[in-house]
């Protein structure tokens, strides 16, 4: 739960049934954008500040090895970024 402050705080922002249309879903420990969301607020802001692109295990892996920036529509509709 530690981005437990950008739950709320996101879910404050824009209300529970707009979280809902844009992610598909409410935010919740195991939303991607939470946690995102923690690494530039608490954790590494300026890590955050540098990052040009963010990778789910398997984007990374084709990024590597084929130069392609992908995300596959499972991951994708699980992070809610």
């Amino acid at each position: 739960m530690r981005a437990g402050e950008q739950i709320t705080r996101l879910t404050g922002e824009l209300g529970e049934e707009e979280t809902t249309r844009i992610g598909g879903s409410t935010l919740t420990s195991q939303a991607a954008g939470a946690k995102i969301a923690w690494v530039a607020d608490d954790e590494e802001p300026e890590a955050w500040a540098r990052a040009k692109r963010l990778f789910m295990p398997a984007s990374w892996l084709a990024h590597k090895l084929a130069g392609a920036y992908v995300l596959d529509h499972q991951s994708a509709s699980q992070t809610w970024v």
